[in-house]
């Protein structure tokens, strides 16, 4: 059996690779990058000007979409810290007291999860990717993955677990094409399971939604590899098929989570903000 090589021989300079609303790095997930590996200096630049305004741009030019640009630049910007991502073998991730509990209950339920190689003072974790990568290079067998992805699921959910942000990324695949859970910062945990059809929605129609659409996305590269994009039937039918492994899922049908999630995520609609209601001297103004 060969050495195992010591982490400081392969740790070299830890790096946010979170990407936040504003294209920024937050605090979160960090990747140890090999040294002479750097961030774009063009896309950097282009994060800076959309972080200090656009007064300037719209002057240069009347037709200036301030959203399109925010949202090109943020894009850009989480691209090149995946592609920072994918050089490291190690990562440093944040511990919430919260997390052990989860991260507890969902081996016992069966759901595979990345276990951390080590824990150290103040509250941090360090995995290894161990030749796991994220799923949109993958799959070669889109059955075999569905299934998987599926049973995740419905797993975590019958433990009482919600991820609460599902994407490709968040699975990871290997050459065999096993699959594991990862990033489980925003879970949460229930004592009780859901008692009505309204407690079952505000839990769980999330993570379904956007498992589903994560599996449309991934049939439809498999399907036509040279295309991409996202079927809406495909996404109705792999929440159908989530619900169907649910201990009680109350009636709630695909396409109640559908109109919820999809207006917003799939058409590419902002959601709306809520308006602030005014309080004046402790009365609610109407």
């Amino acid at each position: 059996m060969a050495k195992r090589p010591l982490f400081s021989e392969r740790l070299y300079l830890p790096a946010r690779i979170s990407t936040g609303h504003n294209g920024r790095a937050i605090n979160g997930t960090k990747a140890f990058i090999p040294p002479g590996v750097r961030f774009s200096p063009e896309v950097a630049e282009r994060v800076r000007e959309y972080g200090r305004g656009v007064k300037d741009a719209k002057k240069r030019d009347s037709n200036f979409d301030r959203w399109e640009f925010g949202l090109a630049a943020v894009q850009a910007a989480d691209g090149e810290r995946k592609r920072l991502a994918n050089k490291s073998e190690y990562f440093l991730k944040p511990l919430k007291w919260k997390t052990r509990l989860i991260r507890r209950r969902l081996i016992e339920a069966g759901v595979p999860l990345e276990i951390p190689l080590s824990r150290f003072k103040g509250r941090l974790e360090l995995f290894e990717k161990g030749g796991f990568k994220s799923v949109p290079e993958y799959p070669t067998d889109f059955d075999a993955f569905k299934t998987q992805v599926v049973s995740i699921v419905s797993k975590m959910h019958n433990a009482g677990v919600t991820h609460n942000h599902l994407h490709c990324n968040n699975f990871v695949i290997n050459g065999e094409g096993k699959i594991k859970l990862i990033d489980l910062a925003r879970a949460k945990l229930y004592k009780s399971s859901p008692r009505n059809k309204k407690e079952f929605f505000e839990r769980y129609s999330k993570d379904i939604f956007f498992a589903a659409r994560t599996l449309a996305d991934a049939e439809y590269r498999y399907k036509f590899p040279d295309q991409s994009g996202l079927l809406h039937e495909n996404i109705l039918k792999h929440m159908q098929e989530i619900l169907n492994q649910s201990k009680n899922n109350f009636g709630i049908t695909s396409r109640e989570i559908y109109k919820e999630y999809a207006r917003q995520d799939v058409a590419g609609i902002r959601p709306k903000k809520k308006k602030r209601i005014p309080r004046r001297n402790g009365a609610t103004l109407k």
